[in-house]
């Protein structure tokens, strides 16, 4: 498994050094004033990695790229610092297989919601997970059923990872 995180030393040469089996993952959604929910993600595929059962799995995990937006020394307020940001994840999303999107309760997460419509818009895959206390839970879950009427929609973290987990083992 490869992890792409933003302005690491990793991320300018992931691009030219992508194979063509490999999948990326990119990981959407909240990250200001929100738990750090991508790196329990990440953490889970990790643990895979070391355990695993199947040719299959081994393979798919040692062709899968996680690409995590989230910055650990990030200032909003500072207007060249969202710039970058915004076009860092702009690059990033296009390049992407599919998108992961997790909406936890703390934040409303309106990069992410802008980044969610765009993609609920194209053919992109995506893997949605809203917390059951989110505060646009139902705006989250009308839009998608008007567009993706079959779009699995998760209630918590785990059941997330668990559709990336399956979808992943049955490529």
């Amino acid at each position: 498994m490869h992890y792409v995180q933003a302005f690491s030393e990793l991320h300018d040469s992931w691009f030219s050094r992508r194979g063509r089996h490999e999948y990326a993952l990119y990981l959407a959604g909240g990250m200001s004033n929100c738990p750090n929910w991508q790196k329990e993600f990440t953490q889970h595929f990790e643990n895979l990695k070391d355990d695993c059962q199947t040719m299959m799995r081994c393979f798919w995990l040692n062709n899968l790229t996680i690409i995590n937006p989230r910055r650990n020394n990030y200032d909003p307020t500072k207007k060249s610092e969202v710039k970058k940001q915004t076009m860092w994840e702009y690059s990033h999303i296009k390049s992407s297989d599919a998108m992961v999107f997790y909406f936890p309760e703390e934040s409303i997460c309106s990069s992410a919601l802008l980044q969610y419509g765009k993609c609920l818009a194209s053919n992109k895959k995506i893997f949605l997970g809203i917390d059951e206390s989110y505060t646009k839970l139902l705006d989250l879950y009308t839009i998608t059923r008007l567009e993706r009427p079959d779009q699995p929609i998760n209630y918590s973290l785990k059941d997330l990872i668990e559709e990336v987990q399956t979808f992943i083992e049955g490529e």
